[in-house]
């Protein structure tokens, strides 16, 4: 499969036509209408884009309204059926909130798979899914730690971008959103970083300088069992404000630290899923630009395959500044870049 292939699917089907020009009850009798009805769906290479255009997000309110469905819970239908976050995820709700006054969503997401030697692959939505189920159901040694991994060994990462639009007065201001989704965990977890950026927004509050309106999540999901081999599922979540973050001009610079397995006289808990958000809102810049890019830039820490010391990338603001996250010598890093076009 060659990675410049590019396959649209986007038309308004017949049950969202209907469900916009005919009376709700006879629509209903031909056929119920769905948001998934208006999602434009494009493959371009790896990446899967999915969007609502702004006209077809308002025939769609008007249709969905009928049924008695707000603008909420048709958003929250949105979140499902793209994937971009999960509904039990601390991150869903301050996502649905950003996105209450937006009257157009796009969201671009990649799916990769991680090698033991730290290849990262891009993968069709579908075999990703396929082979991460099945690692999951092949039996495995305790993992987590910072030795090398089993040659069998891979990690499954899926990374997103979503923003929404809305326009205050002359204004075009953009709930913007990237997510980092471990699957299948990655057999080092150690400190990573991540940054998330465009060069065309403003996130700062012009008055203060301080950057108020991004928050940090991070949520991981965990199986634990006792010493009489009962087992639970859980979950731990962290908030940070954006404050806390490294900034610069056009976007936030933040490193996190994965959870580990423990193993315990009365417990062991195993760590199954790991995800980290970014959500809230930017303005832009300049109004005469029509087109620009949000960048959402991750770096995996692995071992034995390099002597490099740090993260380090250029934002491409200016390729003299490079921001650099220091790491234990000896270990190196596996890269990761999702760019979204908005347009």
């Amino acid at each position: 499969m060659k990675s410049g292939f590019k396959t649209v699917s986007c038309f308004v089907t017949v049950a969202a036509l209907l469900g916009s020009l005919v009376l709700p009850g006879r629509a209903a009798a031909l056929q119920q209408d769905t948001v998934a009805n208006y999602i434009c769906t494009q493959l371009n290479g790896y990446t899967v884009e999915q969007s609502i255009s702004s006209e077809n997000y308002q025939r769609m309110q008007a249709s969905l309204a009928k049924q008695g469905l707000s603008k909420r819970h048709i958003n929250r239908q949105f979140l499902k059926e793209t994937g971009f976050i999960q509904e039990n995820d601390p991150a869903f709700e301050p996502v649905l909130n950003a996105m209450q006054k937006g009257d157009s969503v796009k969201v671009s997401t990649q799916y990769i798979k991680t090698t033991p030697s730290g290849q990262s692959v891009l993968m069709s939505k579908r075999s990703f899914e396929q082979e991460a189920a099945a690692q999951m159901r092949a039996p495995s040694s305790d993992y987590g730690s910072t030795e090398e991994p089993p040659s069998s060994y891979n990690g499954y990462v899926r990374m997103a971008i979503m923003y929404v639009h809305k326009m205050e007065g002359t204004k075009h201001q953009y709930g913007a959103f990237g997510t980092l989704e471990w699957v299948i965990m990655p057999f080092t977890r150690m400190t990573d970083a991540m940054s998330f950026y465009s060069n065309a927004l403003t996130w700062e509050d012009k008055n203060s300088n301080q950057y108020n309106n991004y928050t940090l999540f991070e949520t991981a999901d965990y199986i634990e069992t006792d010493s009489s081999n009962y087992s639970y599922s859980g979950q731990e979540y962290t908030e940070t404000n954006a404050q806390k973050v490294e900034k610069f001009p056009s976007g936030f610079y933040f490193s996190f630290r994965f959870p580990s397995n423990i193993s315990h006289m009365e417990y062991m808990r195993t760590y199954t899923r790991f995800q980290v958000t970014i959500a809230g809102a930017g303005e832009l810049s300049n109004n005469n630009i029509n087109t620009f890019e949000l960048f959402l830039q991750y770096a995996h820490k692995k071992i034995g395959v390099s002597t490099d010391a740090s993260f380090s990338w250029s934002t491409g603001q200016n390729p003299g500044v490079v921001f650099s996250f220091s790491l234990i010598p000896t270990l190196g890093a596996t890269y990761y870049r999702l760019t979204k076009k908005v347009e």
